[in-house]
């Protein structure tokens, strides 16, 4: 029999300074993670067919110098479940949670300094993801992801803010609205990046521990999987590659950090779907489960300059999608003027999201918007004998999945197909 010590890990990450450059780690960067732990590694081993005059087998050749750091040559993935927890639980967010690494490998940015304004509805179209913002010509901030007239609040990264019935205007887009209540600290949000690529100083080292062994690989980039139910805690499946950069017998560290003692739970969970003109978001649904992957496609890139053989991982691909079960009967009107979900979803009409965990500015909570949800397959089925649809969708671009590609433009960079913000999180 073997014993299997599941009990004896820590796993350690944090974002390299050097893209596929090991960071030295201390208890500051530990990650709380599931019992469901999965990594394998490989090194790089060619075969040498040479023709020899007896049939014993020729040796391989081994690519790696030595099993010291960087003189290792192979891959690695690993594989681990991290629930949805802050550092500190107080508001504003303005310390990282302990998965702010792995977010970032996966193309996610991180914005500082967020904050948001109470608003009417907004006219002349949406605000865009990090577009600049104005009051009275003054810069007062940059779009936190596409806001549009059904919202109720705008966020923004603060560069002057807003003050109550400041008039926000939009610099790239006709998007405008008045404020209602001055600006709200909220602290930190993520936003998806299309333009993630090499040397962008998103890349991370991770470290595993388990049963005495030290496992660290390099220059990683991976993808997450968002699963939120219903009272439970959310959780994150992260899939991360990266360069085999050390095998070694050793030890824990010391001094963990560990996340907040109870993270935040799926409730007061209010699912919007609305079409984008629409001032009536679609919320009357009832559902259990929901679920994203943001469907990175990962490219371990090789390397002839590098001693370890690679460079680092690369997202080189990304179909984000998303499964929900409301009730069937959806409850909603099909009053001229008001979101009809179902026609909408056969007309093929890419519609915006918006879901939650918790209630807000706690610490705790977190606000996912989503610009642009195209319906794609409703199937029939079964919750305690309630009938439910099980509905899939994909994260688009369309007409207002798109965002301009720097602070102070004067265009936007595709209106219909979508640039970086096919995802926003808000942590408030």
């Amino acid at each position: 029999m073997v014993t299997y010590y599941g009990f004896d890990r820590q796993i350690l990450a944090k974002t390299e300074t050097t893209e596929g450059a090991v960071i030295a780690m201390d208890g500051t960067n530990y990650v709380d993670t599931q019992a469901d732990i999965d990594l394998t590694f490989e090194p790089t081993i060619n075969e040498r067919p040479l023709v020899r005059p007896g049939m014993t087998k020729v040796p391989d050749l081994h690519s790696s110098t030595g099993l010291t750091d960087g003189a290792m040559v192979g891959s690695g993935t690993i594989t681990m479940t991290v629930e949805w927890s802050m550092k500190t639980g107080t508001t504003p967010v303005t310390t990282a949670p302990q998965f702010d690494s792995l977010l970032k490998a996966c193309g996610f940015e991180q914005v500082t300094g967020v904050k948001r304004a109470a608003i009417g509805a907004i006219t002349g179209g949406p605000y865009f993801n990090r577009e600049s913002l104005q009051v009275s010509a003054a810069d007062a901030g940059y779009a936190i992801g596409t806001h549009f007239n059904g919202d109720s609040f705008l966020y923004y990264e603060d560069n002057g803010g807003t003050s109550s019935s400041d008039v926000v205007d939009g610099v790239v887009s006709s998007g405008q609205a008045t404020t209602s209540s001055g600006e709200v600290d909220v602290g930190l949000a993520y936003c998806l990046n299309t333009t993630k690529g090499n040397g962008d100083g998103s890349s991370c080292t991770i470290q595993l521990y388990r049963a005495g062994k030290l496992v660290t690989l390099k220059g990683c980039r991976g993808n997450v999987a968002f699963e939120f139910v219903s009272a439970n805690r959310v959780l994150m499946t992260f899939t991360m590659q990266g360069v085999l950069s050390s095998v070694a017998n050793g030890s824990k560290t010391a001094a963990i950090a560990i996340g907040h003692a109870v993270p935040g739970t799926f409730n007061d969970a209010t699912l919007s779907l609305a079409e984008h003109a629409s001032t009536t978001p679609f919320t009357s649904a009832l559902f259990e489960t929901l679920s994203l992957d943001i469907g990175n496609e990962i490219a371990l890139r090789t390397d002839a300059n590098s001693a370890a053989g690679f460079k680092a991982a690369q997202i080189v691909g990304r179909n984000p999608t998303m499964t929900l079960n409301p009730d069937a009967v959806l409850g909603g009107t099909t009053a001229a003027g008001v979101f009809d979900f179902y026609e909408k979803w056969v007309e093929g009409t890419s519609v915006r999201a918006e879901w939650k965990i918790g209630s807000g500015l706690d610490g705790q909570s977190a606000l996912f918007r989503a610009p642009a949800l195209q319906i794609d397959g409703v199937a029939p089925g079964d919750r305690d004998e309630v009938e439910i649809d099980e509905i899939t969708a994909t994260l688009t671009g369309g007409l207002y999945g798109d965002s301009v590609d720097s602070r102070t433009p004067t265009t936007y960079y595709y209106d219909d197909r979508g640039y970086d913000n096919e995802l926003t999180i808000v942590l408030y």
